[in-house]
């Protein structure tokens, strides 16, 4: 086939030029499937990589418990629009969450201030109980249904409800519904498997031998299973779950129309401008499913030293996994769209048009708070120039963004956070000045008045 040789020599370009320890990548058109590597799943082993070896799925979880999810809703156990308290009366305490749908939870649009899996006390040694009194106290930055925030622990509110409602747990749900009738081969856990060539190994830059080293991989505690699980597949397993859900596979017991409902996009996230290096965010986001640029569906996972993305195109029937064992998104990124663009011209879109606002009036100035908890945006106007600093709970600048006119109507960004880009939009409830930092979101603070009060 001449587009597996075109995909094996664009790995292959992209595998020189990056230095990325190793690529995996694989395809599917039409039912038909190929793979292409490059490089070692380590760097200490040596062991060539293959599309066997397993990386960390990340949180591509949030898809699979969004799919456990909505086969209860297909069934008539879970309706999309009933408050969360509905089905877990112990979060009918929590102001944060009263107003709080199932679909919600889904299309990461509850809106309240969250938390960070990235800090040990609470990605290593964090629990339900604890969790339940931090919800307590939490504040709700957004209107219920509004605004995209992209909070991990969602998920987790979302895994438990379908334990209550089904008696069982995600873990179940999706190895008996999707993992086993399509053999798919998903390790229990990071460091399960047989042999060395079985996992990829998490790599970072030594910044001062300029190559890459080693890293240990720890897993997240059990608090954070239905978001981050320590769940490992190889990207040809992986592709049959993208393949699944572009409907090229009919195997699974999961119902079609629960598929559907997870490509159903149902909100727009704002027009964004970053570096040449940054992660490419969403245009629109489903429940637990976004559509990216060229009509491409899907989800990326991330560990600390590697990265994933599963894209798919039910119109096109085409399928694409590209995992690389480094956190090198703007790789993973462009692989998936020369991929996606190879494979043929995407459908013309006929909804979800990004939002855009004027961001030269004085109004986009001043101080953001959002969902981070400890950070903050300080944005202000330098001629042409607006100058956003991401700062945290000391007002230490931790990443400064540029955006200056591209002379094309929009913006283009200079940045030493490479990987993050920045739109701006309005509150839909009131009309807010509000940005989004990646996948977050800020809302402006007026006169002086904080979001914190």
């Amino acid at each position: 086939m001449e587009t597996a040789r075109d995909i094996e020599s664009l790995v292959d370009d992209v595998y020189r030029r990056s230095n990325v320890p190793g690529i995996s990548v694989s395809v599917s058109v039409a039912g038909e499937r190929f793979s292409a590597t490059a490089g070692t799943s380590s760097v200490a082993s040596g062991v060539p990589m293959s599309p066997q070896a397993g990386f960390q799925i990340g949180c591509v979880t949030k898809l699979l418990t969004s799919l456990a999810a909505l086969d209860l809703v297909c069934e008539g156990r879970i309706g999309l629009d009933m408050p969360v308290a509905e089905y877990l009366p112990e979060l009918g305490d929590s102001g944060a969450l009263r107003d709080v749908r199932i679909r919600d939870l889904g299309s990461h649009t509850s809106g309240y201030r969250g938390l960070s899996p990235g800090t040990p006390q609470f990605g290593y040694f964090y629990s339900w109980a604890k969790f339940l009194e931090f919800l307590k106290t939490t504040r709700q930055m957004f209107v219920p249904g509004t605004t995209f925030n992209y909070e991990h622990t969602e998920s987790v509110i979302l895994g438990a409800i379908v334990h209550r409602v089904s008696g069982r747990s995600v873990e179940e749900i999706v190895r008996e519904k999707i993992f086993a009738p399509l053999h798919l081969k998903v390790g229990a856990s990071a460091g399960a498997g047989s042999g060395p060539e079985t996992l990829v190994t998490d790599h970072s830059m030594d910044p001062v031998g300029g190559r890459y080293r080693t890293m240990k991989a720890v897993p997240f505690c059990g608090f954070w299973a239905a978001s981050l699980s320590n769940w490992t597949a190889g990207t040809q397993d992986l592709l049959v779950l993208a393949d699944l859900m572009a409907e090229g596979v009919s195997d699974s017991a999961l119902p079609a129309s629960a598929i559907r409902l997870a490509r159903n996009q149902l909100v727009s996230l704002p027009m964004a401008a970053g570096g040449r290096r940054r992660e490419q965010i969403p245009i629109t986001f489903g429940f637990g499913c976004a559509e990216y640029a060229d009509s491409l569906f899907g989800h990326n996972g991330s560990g600390r030293g590697q990265t994933c993305g599963v894209r798919f195109d039910a119109d096109r029937k085409i399928a694409v996994v590209v995992a690389l064992n480094a956190w090198l998104p703007y790789v993973r990124d462009h692989l998936l769209r020369e991929i996606g663009a190879l494979l043929g011209t995407p459908r013309a879109r006929s909804a979800g048009v990004p939002q855009t606002v004027d961001v030269e009036s004085g109004e986009f100035e001043g101080v953001y708070t959002g969902c981070v908890p400890g950070a903050q945006v300080t944005v202000s106007r330098s001629g042409p120039e607006l100058n956003c600093d991401l700062c945290d709970a000391s007002g230490a600048v931790q990443a400064r963004m540029i955006l200056i006119p591209d002379g094309r109507g929009g913006l283009a960004m200079k940045s030493d956070a490479q990987h993050l880009s920045v739109g701006f939009f309005r509150e839909k409830a009131a009309g807010t000045p509000c940005l989004m930092l990646g996948l977050n979101a800020f809302r402006k603070e007026w006169q002086g008045v904080s979001n914190e009060q």
